[in-house]
């Protein structure tokens, strides 16, 4: 059954949408749902409305909503109905609803409590209260989100490089008891505990530096820095992982050039490209990396010969736990969080980050910062 019946009003004074949370009004009077759309795109949310219940769950049923502002008496499908349809399908922490209504002790404002509505305001509105309240359960939402990202991340990306670190310790353990003279394969079951923990650290800072990214919590510190001496580290950071995989890694000499940017930012940026370049790398894969400069930017290209990137994977390889065509060549997990945390690190620089192709078989990940400090 169809309820829409008059065009979906949508207000935002920010060109960034997709930055915004998005927020419903729902109320058949005008004058009020009018109002509050003012109110809230003056705040800096993105925001539709509804005239009547019954457009509002048509609206539902195709667009992504953060919040519901919810007006309990409407003709033909009121506030109470509306709120049993959306409780069907999303719990309150997953969609949060504030319940409009004109009496505060009304058994409508009980009924739709017990029903999941997260909370409610009384007409007329104080607006400072409503900003508070929407606030507040937006950002219980969040706090939701990250607990849900955070134990799927533990119970995925976590656990296979555990069990992997706790298999290593144990034949250890039984097989070099103390006294015993370590040999080549103790030594190589140590650098495999070694690779796992420092994947797990990787894992964990990728989530805590992407949280900070996404809430502007993230402040760099900019010095000059060679772009050639970081290429170099990581590189020799990652060659035991490349050995062990029969890659090989290299720098492309040319010139040193400097740029003004955030060392440790930068040199996460590039550890992901190189790391993620030997995780999906087959035996007798090369990866290099190149530095170029230009009038006003420096370019840095991560070169591999791998499978390259399916057109259906280019739109999704920057966005976070995206589902990739590729998969690993030796098994290895992912936070899914890599390259989107290079996105945010790169732009915050002022620059830009990309993927492409090579003719013949590989791909080429790169980014570009300017040369003067922005």
């Amino acid at each position: 059954m169809q309820y829409l019946s008059q065009p979906i009003l949508v207000s935002a004074k920010h060109d960034r949408l997709e930055a915004m949370e998005r927020l419903l009004v729902v109320d058949d009077y005008q004058i009020s749902r009018d109002a509050l759309v003012e109110l809230l795109s003056d705040a800096g949310y993105a925001c539709m409305a509804a005239a009547d219940g019954g457009q509002a769950i048509d609206l539902l049923r195709t667009r992504s909503v953060d919040l519901i502002l919810l007006d309990i008496n409407m003709p033909k499908v009121n506030g109470l109905q509306v709120l049993e349809e959306i409780r069907r399908q999303r719990s309150a922490v997953e969609l949060p609803v504030i319940m409009v209504t004109a009496y505060s002790g009304s058994d409508a404002v009980v009924n739709a409590l017990t029903s999941g509505a997260n909370d409610y305001v009384t007409k007329p509105i104080d607006l400072a209260a409503l900003l508070a309240r929407v606030r507040t359960q937006l950002q219980i939402r969040e706090l939701a989100r990250l607990k849900d990202e955070f134990l799927s991340i533990a119970s995925h990306d976590l656990k296979n490089p555990l069990t992997v670190m706790l298999g290593a310790a144990e034949a250890l353990a039984e097989e070099f008891p103390p006294g015993t003279t370590m040999t080549v394969e103790g030594c190589q079951l140590i650098e495999l505990a070694i690779r796992r923990t420092r994947h797990m650290i990787r894992i964990v800072t990728d989530f805590l530096d992407m949280q900070a990214a996404e809430q502007g919590h993230m402040k760099l510190r900019k010095t000059q820095i060679e772009l050639h001496r970081i290429a170099a580290r990581v590189l020799d950071d990652n060659r035991i992982y490349a050995t062990s995989k029969e890659i090989a890694l290299r720098l492309v000499p040319s010139e040193l050039i400097r740029v003004c940017a955030d060392e440790a930012r930068i040199t996460q940026v590039i550890e992901n490209l190189v790391s993620n370049a030997i995780k999906f790398g087959s035996p007798g894969a090369k990866v290099e990396i190149a530095i170029r400069a230009g009038e006003s930017m420096v370019t840095l290209e991560v070169r591999d010969t791998g499978p390259g990137i399916s057109p259906a994977d280019m739109e999704k390889l920057f966005v976070k736990h995206a589902r990739l065509g590729n998969h690993p060549t030796g098994g290895e997990s992912s936070s899914g969080l890599g390259l989107a945390f290079c996105k945010q690190v790169v732009e915050l620089h002022g620059g830009r980050i990309g993927v492409r192709n090579r003719e013949q078989s590989g791909a080429v990940f790169w980014f570009e910062l300017p040369r003067e400090a922005k």
